[in-house]
């Protein structure tokens, strides 16, 4: 994981937390998912895709069209965030939701 630059998870599948999108933005891998469920809110910095795009031809094209600029800020941004999401943060957004209810 620490030598790749990109996570593909294109799927269908909706996560409710999808731990693994989380460790690869900590691991500084740039990820690349469907959005759907739970993936729009882990992945905080990465390329997020239509249902519709989640073919290998688009992902191909997409990573030969992004900048070396880009992909850098985007996985240190995701990096930041991800340092951020300890259990301390989960428990205190999850008291919070439930004291909406």
């Amino acid at each position: 994981m620490l030598k790749a630059e990109y996570w593909c998870y294109v799927t269908d599948y909706e996560e409710t937390y999808c731990i693994t999108a989380l460790e690869m933005q900590y691991a500084k891998v740039l990820p690349i998912v469907t959005k759907v469920a739970a993936l729009t809110e882990t992945v905080n910095s990465g390329i997020l895709l239509e249902r519709s795009e989640t073919n290998w031809d688009d992902v191909i094209q997409i990573l030969g069209t992004l900048g070396e600029e880009l992909k850098t800020k985007s996985i240190e941004a995701a990096f930041q965030w991800a340092k951020k999401q300890t259990w301390e943060v989960r428990s205190y957004e999850l008291k919070k939701l439930l004291n909406s209810v």
